[in-house]
This record gives C-alpha cells, structure tokens and sequence, in this order.
C-alpha cells in the first residue's frame, strides 16, 4: 500500500495465499514422503529456482 503501489485486498489475498500454500505443504508432506522416499536417506533437500530465462526443482540427497 505504500505509495499506492497495492490495494488493501491484494496485501489480504497474497496473505490469504501464503497461508494455505502453507497449510497444504504440512498436510501434504507425510504423504509426499511416503509415495517418493520409501527409503529412508539421511538429508533430503528440495528447492524450487526461479531464474530470468529458468525455472526448475533442485533435489540433493545424501545417502
């Protein structure tokens, strides 16, 4: 809202949106490791990228 860049219902919709992504990532998460890991591995690290001409997950896993 800060020099009218943004509405009051933009800033309430983007919390509205961080908020569930969050909510399902934590109800989804045990279900996602069990159909995709049935090993046990000691570090798993997921991480989305976003570049300007790339976007893609890089997944390290340490046995």
């Amino acid at each position: 809202m800060y020099n009218n860049r943004h509405w009051l219902t933009d800033m309430l919709t983007g919390a509205g949106i961080g908020i569930l992504s969050t909510q399902a990532a934590y109800w989804l998460y045990p279900t996602i490791t069990k159909t995709f890991f049935r090993k046990r591995y000691k570090n798993i690290f997921v991480s989305p990228y976003f570049l300007k001409e790339e976007k893609g997950v890089s997944c390290h896993i340490t046995f």
